[in-house]
């Protein structure tokens, strides 16, 4: 539960020393908030939430950092990117130039966010083809973020993959949905010569011999 004490920095202090990251992160999620960072970045989101801590105005990015996709692109493809605030280069735009996070990229794409609709990126060479601060091809990675971006609140899920459908890309191998392969067996019993097919086991049900030959098949 979280604590709902104004009078102190102490109760988020008290909060992180309580929780595990991937309790912090699930309190998070819950609630729609962004669950990169670190476990104290992750809390102060929650803590703002809940009014606990005033909202911290967002930056204003540096102007440098920030590039747009074209209008070529925007009458070429079909896609406005409208949605899309701007695409900031070098960190996360919550942190400024400089700063660092883990993937190549991300999208702001949980509505709580106060930067929602902002795609980071870490480095100009992951943009595509550029010219000056306009990006006039897209690379993958953008069009991925961009993906986010129009289904806010969800991670790499159906709705994610629908998105990417409708804009024409393809799902990248480590987030299309993973096939259920169920396993039965194809039992024979070595004592009373019983067959059947089902979940393993070590026992006929019929005589109750542990003597059984059996064949795994996926189903």
């Amino acid at each position: 539960m979280m604590p709902t004490s104004t009078t102190s920095y102490g109760s988020l202090s008290d909060f992180e020393a309580t929780h595990s990251l991937e309790q912090v992160k699930k309190l998070a999620n819950e609630k729609g908030l962004l669950t990169h960072g670190t476990k104290h970045e992750i809390a102060v989101r929650l803590f703002k939430l809940a009014g606990v801590l005033p909202p911290k105005p967002p930056l204003k990015p540096e102007q440098e950092a920030v590039y747009h996709v074209s209008d070529a692109v925007r009458k070429a493809t079909g896609f406005d990117w409208s949605q899309v605030k701007g695409i900031f280069v070098g960190g996360c735009v919550e942190r400024g130039v400089g700063s660092s996070f883990r993937a190549k990229a991300h999208a702001h794409c949980f509505l709580q966010d106060p930067y929602f609709g902002w795609i980071c990126v870490r480095s100009a060479k992951r943009l595509g083809e550029v010219q000056g601060h306009e990006i006039t091809k897209p690379s993958a990675l953008l069009w991925h973020e961009y993906a986010h971006i129009l289904t806010p609140n969800h991670y790499h899920d159906d709705a994610w993959r629908a998105t990417m459908k409708v804009l024409g890309q393809p799902v990248p191998e480590q987030y299309k949905k993973k096939k259920r392969v169920r396993i039965v067996y194809q039992f024979c019993c070595q004592s009373c010569g019983h067959r059947w097919e089902g979940p393993y086991t070590e026992k006929c049900p019929k005589c109750g011999s542990g003597a059984l030959a059996m064949n795994p098949k996926e189903r």
